[in-house]
């Protein structure tokens, strides 16, 4: 097993939050030391959420001490490296998964050994498809939506057609499509709702007219009049149940401040969520109504929060709080897991080379634990055999009057033997789930006469 290693810089962070945590309390993350690092920096995650696969995108060429050229796909339970090994000859910049296909982007002309220029597809086999935009220079991000996929960068044309900065190609060729904005800049983040694309960048102006850093166009490629405009670059939108989520280097939105975060309706109105970071904000998935944020900041809300932090619908900061030492580029969540990827050293106090995944306990349903029988037995045996069930958890442990807890043998159903002292012997039994969040004990008082 490898060996953790507690980055000393951490050491007096980690302190904090374990010292803050009363007797028993649940805790508040837990790294997940099975997945496997990156010998250098990741981009880019995307996730298969019906295979339970994590890909990953950016500049390595090991992952977990394998060859993975720029490119690899790890399983999302286990954190066991898939097969899954394609291959580029330069950066990976962005990531996509769309039914069996996986689309990426970057720097790169070669992937799988064919002549691919900045963009490639492979299927979840590995094996490289014909899609084949064909663009001049880099593409920054892919995105896709019903039949087509969405890109945008540094390039001017893809298939040979004139395409500044951004355009659209099929799915299945990448033959290019009619949308056609135009801007100053490239975007570095797409969204999409029914009727519009909203874009993020370092724009300032589209089709023509001026767009600060933020923009939105129609499935037709047509300028909308949604125009929020902002100061600084905007690098993330998500669009959630009809309000956008903003993140990036902005200080202010539609003339208002906001310190790197903000919330807007489809209207372009600016809404008063408004939590307040430090430093710039360059990723952020949402869980329900937990939104998890990374980038350069140091505090949020006033708050130590080393370049992760969880803030909730009403913009208050959550306890779930992993220092990082590096930086991350990118965060992604799947059944409780946050992934991370960046330039990273160290995550939640536990050495993590560019890659990292943490649990959010918050987001796993708690742990329940029972024990078969009557809650009061009485025995002439010098031990008896425990038999109950478990919902949600990944271990059951049983503890016997002043004895350690010791591991019950399965989770789900579990059994296990445990000696008796003459006279009252009392039992507990705890079950705990993946994050280590434990259930409410299950009691059992034995009399052994």
């Amino acid at each position: 097993m490898k060996e953790i290693i507690v980055s000393l810089r951490l050491i007096p962070l980690l302190l904090g939050v374990i010292l803050s945590l009363p007797a028993g309390a649940a805790p508040l993350y837990k790294v997940r030391t099975a997945f496997p690092d990156a010998n250098d920096d990741v981009n880019c995650i995307a996730i298969d959420r019906d295979r339970d696969i994590v890909y990953i995108g950016g500049e390595f060429t090991e992952v977990g001490g394998q060859a993975r050229s720029r490119v690899a796909a790890i399983d999302a339970n286990t954190g066991a490296l898939l097969p899954w090994n394609p291959g580029a000859n330069n950066i990976v910049m962005t990531i996509a998964v769309a039914g069996n296909t996986v689309y990426v982007g970057g720097t790169f002309t070669e992937f799988g050994g064919q002549t691919r220029s900045r963009a490639a597809a492979a299927d979840v086999s590995g094996n490289v498809l014909p899609w084949n935009p064909d663009a001049d220079s880099y593409v920054k991000v892919i995105a896709v939506n019903g039949q087509a996929v969405y890109l945008s960068g540094d390039f001017g044309n893809l298939g040979g057609i004139a395409r500044p900065r951004f355009g659209n190609v099929t799915k299945d060729t990448g033959a290019v499509l009619s949308w056609e904005p135009t801007g100053t800049g490239e975007a570095l983040t797409l969204a999409f709702s029914a009727s519009a694309v909203y874009m993020g960048g370092n724009f300032s102006s589209i089709n023509g007219t001026t767009r600060e850093k933020i923009a939105a166009v129609s499935l037709t490629g047509a300028l909308l009049t949604w125009n929020p405009g902002a100061d600084g670059l905007v690098g993330e939108i998500l669009v959630d149940r009809g309000t956008l989520f903003l993140a990036g280097g902005f200080t202010q939105i539609a003339g208002t401040p906001r310190s790197y975060l903000a919330q807007m309706g489809s209207n372009g109105t600016l809404l008063s969520w408004a939590p307040e970071a430090d430093g710039s904000v360059v990723g952020m998935t949402k869980s329900g109504s937990r939104l998890y944020v990374c980038g350069g900041f140091n505090s949020v809300n006033g708050q130590v929060r080393v370049r992760l932090a969880a803030i909730d619908e009403g913009g208050n900061l959550l306890p779930w709080n992993p220092p990082l030492e590096g930086f991350a580029k990118t965060i992604s969540e799947h059944e409780g897991t946050l992934f991370l990827g960046g330039h990273m050293d160290a995550a939640g106090g536990v050495e993590r080379e560019n890659f990292a995944a943490i649990y959010d306990p918050a987001l796993l349903p708690k742990p329940t634990v029972s024990i078969k029988g009557k809650p009061t037995r009485e025995t002439s045996r010098r031990a008896i055999k425990l038999r109950g069930a478990s919902v949600n958890a990944s271990r059951v442990m049983v503890k016997s009057g002043k004895g350690p807890f010791v591991a019950a043998k399965g989770s789900a159903r579990w059994t296990r033997k445990v000696r008796l002292q003459p006279g009252r012997n009392r039992i507990f039994v705890r079950s705990f789930n993946a994050a280590d969040a434990e259930s409410a004990p299950a009691r059992l008082l034995v009399v052994r006469k």
